[in-house]
């Protein structure tokens, strides 16, 4: 069982090191590791298999293109050269660390191939920074200030949901987006981000139905090979194997009970179970109707209204606002968003009244 465990460790574990020399061969492929012996006719590299793994292998200098070595510079440059371009929704603090290593290198390295870019990277962090600590937010590639924050905080809301949404989809979680848009239509309709939502929304469908088709397709020869393979372990391995299994389905059943409780519509999946899969496949097709009745044209429409109605706020013109809010509400509906605007127009006259 030990070694079980071991060997299902060993392959889990993530392996990540800062490789001293990369060769390219001739065929393109790129071989990153530390040189141990070179001779006129072949390279001798170590290669790090895994967190705990290290194999070396020969290279001749004919399939050898070019050898590539790294410098104490060049290894501390790898590990600062990702900073920019920053992701959005990053904290001072974040940014602070970011700046404090972009400074070191800076400090350390004046001579280095790599310090003009380094240079750059610094300026641009410290840029940023500044902006953060005064309050400004990024999201994607815009900055939102306090101020536009403050003026109307609901759509800067959503163009963060938004981003999160994009995230989450390009990291293939389409549960998660799902998820996200449920929160989003109930807050965030009427806002210039809620059309962009709804094809994030789409497109994680089509991802969740294709992953379930597949787990589905699987299932039954998944379940044998499992079972194939534990048929082949000592009586009392298999007995540990299987009763880790129980236990691992008693948490994820309990899991789902504590996520009904909440009222969650997209219940995290268990691809271990056949019931799991086909009532998600089954939630995903009834989504995908209701959402395609969404006319998106309508949709982009009642934001632009809502927009105008902004503007006409901004102006103190607050009985033109209140006509367009009425028009938007009739193109969309009434949603939070609008009653919220309606609000704070009807504070405002109370206020100019007095």
């Amino acid at each position: 069982m030990k070694k079980l465990l071991i060997s299902l460790i060993l392959t889990a574990m993530a392996t990540a090191f800062a490789a001293a020399d990369t060769i390219i061969l001739k065929s393109g492929e790129k071989v990153e590791g530390d040189i141990q012996t070179e001779t006129d006719d072949y390279v001798i590299i170590e290669i790090q298999v895994s967190a705990t793994i290290k194999d070396r292998k020969t290279i001749q200098r004919t399939d050898i293109e070019k050898i590539e070595k790294l410098t104490a510079d060049g290894i501390a440059f790898e590990k600062i050269k990702d900073l920019t371009p920053t992701p959005p929704l990053l904290s001072n603090s974040e940014y602070q660390g970011r700046v404090k290593a972009a400074q070191q290198f800076v400090d350390r390295f004046a001579t280095s191939p790599h310090y003009a870019e380094a240079e750059e990277i610094l300026a641009t962090l410290k840029e940023e920074s500044t902006k953060a600590a005064e309050g400004f937010i990024k999201v994607g590639d815009d900055w939102v200030s306090p101020e536009d924050r403050q003026k109307d905080s609901t759509a800067v809301d959503a163009k963060i949901a938004l981003y999160q949404m994009q995230l989450d989809l390009k990291a293939e979680k389409p549960i998660n987006v799902l998820r996200d848009f449920d929160k989003f239509e109930a807050q965030y309709k009427g806002t210039e981000a809620f059309v962009p939502a709804l094809d994030v929304a789409q497109s994680a469908l089509l991802m969740a139905a294709a992953k379930v088709k597949t787990a589905l397709n699987d299932f039954a020869y998944t379940k044998q090979e499992r079972e194939r393979k534990w048929a082949l372990l000592p009586e009392n391995e298999r007995m540990e194997v299987e009763k880790l299994y129980t236990q691992q389905q008693e948490d994820f059943n309990k899991r789902i009970d504590a996520e009904k409780k909440e009222k969650i519509k997209w219940l995290t999946v268990n691809p271990e179970s056949d019931a799991s899969l086909k009532a998600v496949a089954e939630l995903i097709k009834k989504e995908v109707t209701r959402l395609a009745g969404f006319d998106k044209n309508v949709l982009a429409e009642g934001a632009d209204l809502i927009v105008q109605a902004r503007e006409e706020i901004d102006k103190g013109d607050y009985s033109a606002a209140t006509t367009i809010l009425r028009e938007a509400s009739a193109v969309i509906g009434r949603t939070p968003y609008i009653t919220q605007i309606e609000t704070s127009v009807r504070e405002a006259q109370r206020a100019e009244a007095q």
